[in-house]
């Protein structure tokens, strides 16, 4: 359940139990993809104003994918202290969004984390352009004093009738002592449906691909 006031048209808040997806879900989804989504207790606000847009979450609890009638060896919650900022700006030459998201929980101190950066999408000429950086260090109770960054770039476009997207991630390492780390995010829009990197392995990890599609 939850309650939604709308304070004019181009702003509201949110109480309760809620999907929360920020721009490419990277770092806030729902993982929709589930049977079972991912969804926030939380209190959100949006605002718009002109060109700009706010979105501002403070989350209390997570309820992850994992809960069912079988204990799962993963947290089906998230005990949450966490709050989550973006803010877009939206122009003719594309779009450029800065984000924070400090992520602090109770049960999985390993987790609690502090990101910022920004992101851009747009479009050059005939090429559609995806493209993010970020810095992230520990935050709250983590045990690990860790610092390490995080980059994405895609790039697509057609080629007659084909649909072509190159894409490089990086998510950085600090040593091994830990590694850029996304708990809240849709993640197999990025690892793969198989979730072997659910956990950023500890020494970082380098994602390069190719999507290659046609319309039958």
């Amino acid at each position: 359940a939850l309650a939604q006031f709308d304070f004019t048209e181009n702003s509201k808040a949110t109480l309760g139990r809620q999907r929360l997806n920020h721009d490419q879900q990277r770092f806030l989804g729902s993982v929709g993809w589930r049977q079972n989504e991912q969804t926030m207790d939380a209190f959100s606000v949006q605002h718009s104003a002109g060109n700009v847009q706010i979105d501002y979450s403070y989350i209390w609890n997570v309820n992850r994918i994992f809960a069912g009638s079988q204990e799962s060896a993963q947290l089906s919650d998230l005990d949450s202290d966490s709050h989550a900022l973006l803010i877009s700006n939206t122009q003719d030459w594309g779009s450029l969004s800065g984000f924070v998201y400090a992520l602090d929980f109770d049960n999985a101190l390993a987790a609690s984390s502090l990101s910022y950066g920004l992101t851009y999408t747009g479009t050059i000429k005939a090429v559609k352009l995806y493209a993010s950086l970020a810095r992230q260090s520990d935050y709250g109770n983590n045990p690990v004093d860790y610092s390490t960054d995080y980059f994405i770039v895609e790039g697509s476009g057609k080629l007659g009738p084909i649909n072509l997207l190159l894409g490089y991630e990086s998510l950085g390492s600090d040593d091994g002592r830990a590694a850029f780390s996304t708990p809240l995010a849709t993640l197999h829009r990025y690892q793969g449906s198989a979730d072997v990197f659910l956990n950023t392995p500890a020494n970082g990890l380098q994602d390069r691909y190719v999507t290659v599609s046609t319309a039958l």
